[in-house]
């Protein structure tokens, strides 16, 4: 089944109850929504599936650890980590994720470029050496054939999020529903988009004629 994540990063616990409203799946961005456990906990109702996303900026805070190990312990499906995070800090967190039993995604963000494909293949591999249940690609695109590139990695590997970022990107966003661990990102609203190129829900909905909401 295909999946939409809803990003949700609310600045309060009533915005992302909003942002997740009627949604089956979503994504928490820990580092863009500042809400505390108790809160995280209420709003874990809102959607059947989750993923929890770190990024370095929470690893800054002086409790990220308490808040993350307080989210393994709600189940998400997915917990996805930042591929770059320091050596020693991705190697605990990876520890904490496989004790949890959720699929862990590792995540490679350029916001230059889309490498060769070879390059990408490099990474591929490098990350599910660090441990990777699932790898997320995810790359600026510069020429509408970048998203051919992108794409092509689904011929090697199934459990991977492939897809391209600015507005040349956009269309892998939606191709990446189809192929692979068969997902992808979507942003609330218009209003709360948090990378190049991507796409609300809204629009997903329009350009497949999909009600994600019953699946």
């Amino acid at each position: 089944m295909s999946k939409v994540f809803v990003c949700i990063n609310g600045k309060t616990l009533a915005e992302c109850q909003e942002q997740a409203a009627g949604k089956y799946a979503a994504e928490l961005r820990l580092d863009l929504a500042p809400i505390n456990p108790l809160e995280i906990k209420r709003l874990w109702a809102s959607c059947e599936e989750w993923i929890l996303t770190l990024r370095s900026d929470f690893t800054a805070r002086a409790n990220w650890k308490e808040i993350f190990k307080y989210c393994l312990n709600l189940e998400p499906v997915y917990v996805d980590i930042d591929a770059e995070l320091p050596v020693d800090v991705k190697k605990e967190v990876t520890e904490w994720v496989k004790a949890s039993g959720a699929d862990l995604i590792l995540s490679y963000h350029n916001f230059d470029e889309t490498p060769e494909f070879e390059v990408l293949m490099e990474v591929i591999s490098k990350l599910k050496a660090d441990g990777a249940d699932v790898i997320k690609i995810a790359c600026m695109a510069q020429e509408e054939e970048d998203n051919l590139i992108v794409m092509d990695l689904y011929r090697e590997h199934d459990r991977l999020v492939a897809f391209c970022m600015g507005e040349k990107g956009r269309e892998s966003r939606v191709t990446s529903l189809f192929f692979g661990e068969k997902m992808t990102y979507a942003a609330a609203s218009e209003y709360s988009i948090v990378a190049p190129g991507q796409l609300t829900y809204g629009e997903l909905s329009d350009l497949l004629n999909i009600g994600f909401d019953d699946e």
